[in-house]
């Protein structure tokens, strides 16, 4: 009888988050630094095909900045409330924040893919899992959670930290993500 109750316990598997090739919700952590500054605190981001809404918080959850792209177009709220707006994330969030966010290609990025129609260089771990990848002068690492090495099909696993590098900035700019938490929207 034991025999057969220990055959029944395993470890559990984690199946990959009912993230869509649309839309998705992320919950993590985000540190930037960028020449001789630094910050990090809480990102919370929904994407849907029309609309991006990304929170950015201090450690201790006090709101820094909410930007919204919708429309074509993008706002920045900040901590005062101010609100101010720009045809593109980067040049909003280089010009209020002091440094880019490239959402354009982060929206493909964070998925573990490389953003259509630009070219890329792409390497690949051992489960087909792109671990490095170098596209619109951003150099992203890639780390994944091996619990998901059990699912069905790991190369579709989502991963669990990037480090995001910009290679054309004047001081150097690095974007370090993990995420905690997928979800569809």
């Amino acid at each position: 009888m034991l025999v057969m109750l220990a055959g029944c316990v395993s470890a559990p598997v984690l199946l990959p988050p009912p993230v869509s090739q649309q839309g998705f919700v992320l919950d993590g952590r985000i540190s930037v630094n960028y020449g001789a500054q630094s910050l990090s605190g809480k990102l919370q981001w929904t994407h849907e095909p029309s609309r991006d809404d990304i929170n950015l918080a201090s450690p201790l959850g006090t709101q820094v900045a909410s930007l919204v792209r919708s429309d074509g177009n993008v706002t920045l709220t900040d901590s005062e409330r101010n609100v101010y707006r720009a045809p593109d994330a980067e040049t909003l969030t280089e010009q209020r924040l002091g440094w880019r966010l490239p959402l354009a290609g982060l929206v493909d990025w964070v998925r573990g893919r490389a953003q259509d129609g630009i070219v890329a260089e792409v390497r690949r771990d051992a489960r087909g899992r792109i671990d490095f990848l170098a596209q619109a002068d951003w150099r992203i690492e890639y780390a994944y959670d091996d619990r998901e090495a059990a699912t069905p099909n790991p190369a579709s696993a989502l991963p669990r930290r990037l480090i995001l590098r910009y290679v054309k900035a004047l001081e150097p700019l690095e974007i370090r993500m993990v995420i905690d938490q997928w979800s569809a929207p």
